[in-house]
């Protein structure tokens, strides 16, 4: 008894278990036997299908359209121009005209006859005024002369004048020997002290103007 009681409770336990796993066999039954190619309904007969295949007969191909044919083009010959002939000019003699000597004769000698006077216009000198030359001029610097040593050790000496223009302001612009000394080392000697020189302006109505001056420098070695 407590054996069947024991099985009889294990029975129990299972019972839901065994009909889950009922039904599913039952489902996948079904679902085999609806799926089955060989499986035909009671009552239905089967037609069968016959499918034929119909060859189409074939199709006349129409037949090809001629193109029309392009007629060749014309081109326009170019007829030559017809040369045009000029007309042969016709040289026609001119009559030379008479020489008139008389006209051209008495108009010379009218010409001739009535000279009108050319007016003459006076013509204003521009040219400057030469300066003066004067003497006894005044320095405001005198030249400072520098012996050369050369000439000391040849014992050149001399007496040199110059010719020198100097400015309305006193200042030397131009000199010229007007005299040499005989040595050529003393006649420059004596050019460089005088263009250093600072002459004083001359005037001459009240304004002062540029003049020539002449000016002596002796070189002489004292023995």
């Amino acid at each position: 008894m407590p054996i069947l009681k024991t099985l009889f409770a294990k029975l129990h336990r299972a019972t839901p278990l065994i009909i889950i796993i009922a039904v599913h066999v039952s489902i996948f039954a079904l679902l085999q036997n609806s799926f089955s190619p060989n499986t035909v309904a009671p009552g239905l007969a089967v037609k069968e299908v016959t499918v034929n295949f119909i060859t189409p007969d074939p199709v006349s191909e129409a037949p090809p359209v001629p193109k029309a044919s392009t007629p060749p083009k014309t081109v326009p010959i170019a007829t030559p121009a017809k040369p045009t002939i000029l007309p042969t000019p016709v040289e026609t003699a001119l009559a030379a005209p008479a020489p008139t000597h008389e006209a051209v004769n008495t108009t010379t000698e009218s010409v001739i006859a009535h000279p009108q006077p050319a007016e003459t216009t006076p013509v204003a000198s521009t040219a400057p005024a030469v300066p003066k030359t004067i003497t006894g001029v005044s320095y405001l610097q005198e030249p400072q002369v520098v012996y050369p040593m050369i000439s000391k050790r040849m014992n050149e000496q001399g007496r040199v004048l110059l010719h020198i223009l100097v400015d309305e302001f006193g200042v030397p612009q131009k000199i010229k020997i007007q005299q040499s000394s005989g040595s050529e080392r003393l006649d420059e000697a004596a050019k460089v002290a005088a263009a250093k020189a600072l002459f004083k302006p001359y005037r001459e109505d009240g304004k002062s103007q540029p003049v020539y001056v002449v000016v002596p420098i002796n070189f002489r070695l004292n023995s």
